[in-house]
């Protein structure tokens, strides 16, 4: 297998072999992909369920456990929401270049950052599901 350092410094290293179809955000994927369209539906509305901290605990586990993993579930069912970050969704997500059919990486805009929303299906459950949500890179220096 070729590593990333064996590719001339102009190539992508993340772009599809010559031949093969491109990535969800690629060119020539159309823009009306309905699979591309439920993953990102998905994953902004479980943010925006995710990024509501002012709301009784009960309530915000309520109205976001639905777009959750059974793994997910478990992994989030003790976040109090009152530290969530996020109080809202700021724009429209955005695919990141994925090769599989069984998991999409969608960007969401929040008032604290980009968080990137890992969504998965299989064929036992064919509907998008949240996978995990991870919030925004911070930097050394960033405040």
């Amino acid at each position: 297998m070729a590593s990333a350092s064996a590719l001339p410094p102009t190539a992508d290293p993340h772009a599809p072999p010559s031949g093969a179809p491109t990535s969800w955000d690629g060119e020539p994927t159309p823009t009306t992909d309905p699979t591309r369209d439920q993953a990102r539906t998905l994953a902004r509305a479980a943010m925006t369920a995710f990024a509501r901290p002012h709301l009784a605990a009960e309530r915000w586990w309520a109205d976001f456990k639905v777009y959750l993993t059974a793994q997910a579930v478990a992994d989030y069912a003790a976040v109090d929401p009152a530290t969530v970050p996020a109080r809202r969704v700021t724009g429209p997500g955005r695919v990141i270049a994925t090769d599989s059919d069984t998991l999409a990486r969608i960007q969401i805009p929040t008032d604290v950052g980009a968080y990137l929303v890992l969504v998965t299906r299989s064929p036992q459950w064919p509907t998008w599901r949240v996978d995990r949500l991870l919030p925004p890179e911070r930097r050394v220096g960033d405040s």
